[in-house]
């Protein structure tokens, strides 16, 4: 499987998104992802093994170099007229065999009976506290909810009755995102249901889409599939070792049984309610007189529900905001034609920097009449805003300020008490600004990081001497083993190669003493043709017809269960799990 710049490099791969639309990650191997290469400018591959002082020589033995699978199904080269359709009536791939995959749907109580067994075998990690805390670790005060707490040069989190707690969740518990688009790709699917019978409920957007997940569900199940489903997956997250809800999970109702109940989080975004314009596709325009009133709105709704909550752990605001640079914020505000809140208020700002348009055209090389041109009309292309990188960063800096102010704010008013998780910032857009000014007003700094291991993240928050606990909010590693043709973000050979990944990525947010915890993204694979925005990955621990890939869960329960002990630095009795 090759990662391949998507954008760059599509035409090149042309007639596969024709053959496949709406599909990230077609099945010729290729996996489409804004980092990458292209296979056929390839010319040699070099490994390096450098020397270190401790090692100045090594012996390296490669032997048994073989191809896992053809990067194009042979049917597709040979027939592709027989290819079609290539997803079953279950929502699988059609050409393929694998452990675990449903042939019927007595294959799926089967696959029940087979589960509950593990599930009674394995109910929770050992030496858990209500809370999924340490019990065996040192106990500090209780406060009723959770908090933070620097303990010997090592920051935690602190459950509500005072044991140390390291967050290891999975996000989108108890969801799942398999609706993928039908109504012009018929011909990719098997059986697909009638629209009129028992399995109508599936579709949606006008018998454009239809979700095989859920139909498997009430396939497995029964009519009650949702809320039966929900509390399987939160018995799942506690058997597979977890503690913690991540984004995007089931929302945790007040009927939960106690013994069912796991430390959650909640997620706070508001796009469709946002004014606009926005700066950019996902930074709202915090200036504008609509944005704190909405903001406040949306707070004071999920207070009502959650604010007196003891298993709330936190509170994440936004996702993967393109915070850019600040002459990258600055060219898209001006890039808007017409006026625009924050786009008014940098023209203001740069007029008391500047006082004479003269000035600013002078530094730009350009030819504006008056403030007004600016405000209301739309920077020329190809201007370079380099000549203002001093007041661009200024004004940047500001705008962060009153982003995160506003958000504490709304913390406090709403959810005393409660933590604030952050923006799950990602790539290049945890820079040096954003990060320092939002450890200010931030509890637990939140990072999206798909790299190998918690020591790479993309931006150090050390570096800036910030003394603020983090974690991970999204990473994950996928395989192509399972009839899925996406690996997600970052790849692993097969599910037992998964959960190694895993644990070697848990193992190294252990070693960070900043880092409180780490959440995988996500509980159940993507739709195999598709989402609803062409992703189809394999970064489930669930396939899209419900079953647990026990070769992956196998190896992350041994991580999970032992996790306190390797914070710590307790021995831990080794045993098959």
């Amino acid at each position: 499987c090759f990662l391949i710049r998507h954008e760059r490099l599509r035409k090149s791969y042309e007639q596969f998104f024709e053959r496949f639309p709406r599909m990230n990650m077609p099945p010729n191997g290729l996996a489409f992802h804004w980092h990458g290469i292209d296979p056929q400018g390839v010319k040699m591959i070099e490994l390096e093994f450098p020397a270190t002082t401790s090692t100045p020589e090594r012996r390296v033995i490669l032997e048994a170099v073989y191809p896992s699978r053809p990067v194009v199904p042979e049917l597709l080269e040979k027939a592709p007229a027989r290819f079609f359709p290539f997803i079953d009536r279950y929502g699988q791939y059609k050409h393929a065999g694998w452990p675990g995959k449903i042939r019927n749907d007595d294959d799926l109580q089967r696959s029940l009976k087979r589960e509950d067994a593990q599930l009674a075998q394995y109910p929770a990690a050992p030496g858990r506290s209500r809370f999924g805390g340490d019990l065996h670790g040192p106990r500090l005060k209780g406060t009723g909810r959770f908090r933070v707490k620097k303990l010997n040069g090592r920051w935690f989190l602190v459950d509500p009755e005072g044991y140390l707690f390291w967050s290891a969740g999975i996000c989108f518990v108890g969801r799942t995102l398999a609706s993928t688009e039908v109504k012009t790709r018929r011909h990719f699917f098997e059986d697909l249901p009638a629209t009129d019978s028992a399995f109508a409920r599936f579709y949606s957007r006008q018998n454009r889409y239809f979700n095989h997940a859920q139909a498997n569900l009430f396939r497995k199940y029964g009519p009650d599939y949702v809320s039966v489903y929900q509390e399987r997956c939160l018995r799942r997250v506690k058997s597979w070792g977890f503690n913690t809800l991540g984004c995007w999970s089931v929302s945790p109702a007040a009927h939960t049984r106690e013994k069912d109940k796991v430390p959650y989080t909640l997620f706070i975004d508001w796009p469709w309610r946002f004014p606009r314009p926005r700066v950019n596709e996902k930074l709202q325009d915090v200036y504008h007189p609509e944005w704190k009133r909405r903001l406040f709105a949306e707070f004071s709704e999920k207070a009502r529900l959650y604010r007196n909550d003891p298993w709330l752990i936190g509170i994440f605001v936004n996702n993967e905001l393109y915070w850019g640079n600040p002459n990258e914020f600055v060219a898209q505000l001006l890039s808007h034609p017409g006026r625009m809140a924050g786009k008014t208020r940098f023209v203001h700002f740069l007029k008391q920097r500047l006082g004479r348009i003269e000035r600013l055209n002078q530094l730009l090389q350009t030819s504006f009449s008056g403030w007004q041109q600016i405000e209301t009309g739309k920077l020329p292309p190809r201007v370079k805003l380099t000549a203002l990188s001093h007041l661009n960063e200024e004004y940047y800096l500001q705008m962060c300020e009153d982003y995160f102010r506003t958000i504490r704010e709304a913390m406090d008013r709403f959810f005393p008490g409660v933590l604030y998780l952050g923006c799950r910032w990602h790539g290049r857009h945890a820079n040096r600004y954003v990060v320092s000014v939002g450890a200010k007003y931030i509890d637990v700094l939140s990072f999206n990081h798909y790299g190998d291991d918690a020591g790479s993240l993309p931006f150090e928050p050390s570096t800036l001497s910030i003394d603020k606990p983090f974690l991970i909010s999204e990473f994950h590693f996928g395989a192509l083993d399972r009839g899925v043709f996406g690996v997600g973000l970052n790849f692993a050979s097969d599910q037992r190669h998964r959960g190694e990944r895993y644990r070697l990525y848990v193992e190294s947010a252990l070693h960070r003493k900043h880092c409180v915890g780490a959440h995988w993204f996500m509980m159940a694979d993507e739709a195999t043709a598709g989402f609803n925005d062409a992703e189809n990955y394999n970064c489930g621990f669930l396939s899209i017809a419900d079953q647990p890939y026990e070769e992956f869960i196998r190896q992350v329960r041994m991580c999970n269960y032992s996790l306190y002990q390797r914070l710590l630095g307790r021995s831990a009795r080794r045993s098959s799990h």
